[in-house]
């Protein structure tokens, strides 16, 4: 059992997975299974009410020969409306187990582990809330970016653990850090540190800079497209657009105000 290779990211269940069409979770079947038999998935994960721990089955009958049976948003059921969506579980956690039954049987279920070299079940995470920027520097009180390195490394804090942080830098030596650009550090406290802008050392005649980051949690829109034909505003991403960068005594630091 696993994330669907066509559903992005591969640990996480976000508001984009659940708007789509292509399937969500997939379910290697066993090799005696036969048209008419059933797979269920039982999903656990915390009330978005009672905070109590609940669960939901999801239940599809094998209708063709095939070795693998899978599972789209619609069948899954996770959430109610059409935009922004109310999730059946609460943001965190969840597990998910697959059981196999058919005429005259049933199994017993066997629970997702996404990485089994590490001690205890690996489940998922389910997150339909888009992150909240908070500020820049190491503790989000910073209302600026100030560098005296070589490229531009913008650090900050959001209100939860991020998975992306998109940095462009929109004027002068224009440039950014990349498709889906990884963090190089973040944490539970909402602290990042980007990917960097490979700019070298900026000529003062480019002062100011306009830069623009853009920051996603761990079950964000996945992108294949480049950079340059994306939409200014994906799905789940709160846009912060700095204002001007101005140049200070030395040539090798930018700050932004």
């Amino acid at each position: 059992m696993i994330k669907s290779p066509a559903s992005a990211p591969e640990d996480a269940i976000g508001e984009p997975n659940l708007l789509d069409v292509l399937p969500v979770l997939s379910v290697l079947l066993p090799a005696d299974a036969v048209v008419g038999d059933s797979i269920t998935l039982t999903l656990f994960g915390e009330s978005p009410t009672t905070g109590d721990q609940i669960a939901l089955a999801r239940t599809v009958v094998v209708d063709a020969d095939s070795s693998m049976i899978e599972f789209t948003a619609a069948e899954l059921d996770l959430a109610t409306g059409v935009g922004p969506l109310t999730g059946r579980f609460a943001d965190g956690d969840i597990q998910v187990a697959a059981s196999h039954a058919g005429v005259g049987f049933a199994t017993v279920v066997q629970v997702l582990d996404l990485d089994p070299l590490i001690n205890g079940l690996q489940g998922m995470y389910f997150d339909l809330t888009p992150p909240t920027f908070i500020g820049f520097g190491d503790d989000g009180m910073a209302m600026s970016v100030v560098s005296d390195m070589r490229d531009l490394i913008v650090t900050g804090k959001a209100n939860e653990e991020l998975r992306q942080v998109d940095v462009s830098v929109l004027s002068g030596p224009m440039g950014d850090n990349g498709v889906d650009p990884r963090v190089v550090a973040s944490d539970s406290s909402g602290f990042f540190m980007a990917a960097p802008v490979t700019l070298g050392v900026v000529n003062p005649l480019d002062l100011p800079l306009n830069i623009e980051v853009l920051i996603y949690d761990r079950a964000p829109r996945s992108r294949r497209s480049p950079r340059t034909t994306r939409s200014a505003r994906p799905v789940r991403v709160l846009p912060y657009l700095l204002p001007r960068l101005t140049s200070r005594s030395s040539t090798r630091r930018r700050s932004c105000r």
